[in-house]
């Protein structure tokens, strides 16, 4: 069960790490909600470029640094139970108005409602989550699994409507590398804290 989750995230990474096509235009504001913030206590993080965001977008903090990403919705279907992922992509400026994916970010839950969720799947024993860079454009650089013991791997989705393809939440949780030998570019845990989201599906 395990690998076909796997199968699954590495065939969507690799339907978006060519980067934006044209799409819908962002509709409306994301919904904040103010709260205070957690000290902070991670490593620095590498912060890149959010990208057209023509899906989509979410802001919030990565291991506490202000982050943005070009964000797109979709549904899935694992074993005839349905489900709603969040797509998220940053990319690296070359020069001369030519980016490039570095990151590849997905969260996601068995949800076609509204509520909070858990990304863990009982069914394939693992995560709707997944979260990949590259470097030189398309070569693999580190890859990251979900902390299975941090309590906070959870999706809300305050607005989700599947008959146009729109939702709209937040969402937090933690990655460890486990890339065989790392790149030394990332930090070994990654937290994504306070990720608000407003994506339309392709």
């Amino acid at each position: 069960m395990r690998n076909i989750l796997n199968i699954i995230l590495v065939s969507y990474f690799i339907s978006i790490i060519s980067g934006c096509d044209p799409g819908t235009v962002i509709k409306e504001d994301i919904e904040y909600i103010d709260k205070p913030h957690l000290p902070c206590i991670s490593q620095p993080a590498p912060i890149y470029l959010p990208g057209e965001m023509l899906y989509g977008r979410v802001s919030g903090l990565k291991n506490c640094l202000p982050f943005m990403a070009s964000a797109r919705l979709s549904f899935f279907n694992y074993n005839g139970h349905l489900g709603t992922d969040l797509g998220m992509t940053t990319y690296e400026d070359w020069g001369n108005h030519f980016f490039v994916t570095k990151e590849n970010i997905l969260v996601g839950a068995l949800a076609l409602n509204e509520g909070t969720y858990g990304m863990f799947i009982e069914l394939a024993n693992g995560y709707e989550a997944g979260y990949t860079t590259t470097q030189d454009m398309d070569v693999a650089e580190d890859v990251f699994k979900m902390d299975s013991l941090y309590n906070m791997n959870e999706i809300t989705f305050s607005k989700l409507d599947r008959t146009i393809g729109h939702a709209q939440g937040f969402f937090n949780c933690r990655f460890l590398i486990a890339t065989t030998i790392p790149s030394g570019h990332n930090p070994d845990t990654v937290v994504f804290t306070d990720c608000y989201f407003d994506a339309w599906t392709k």
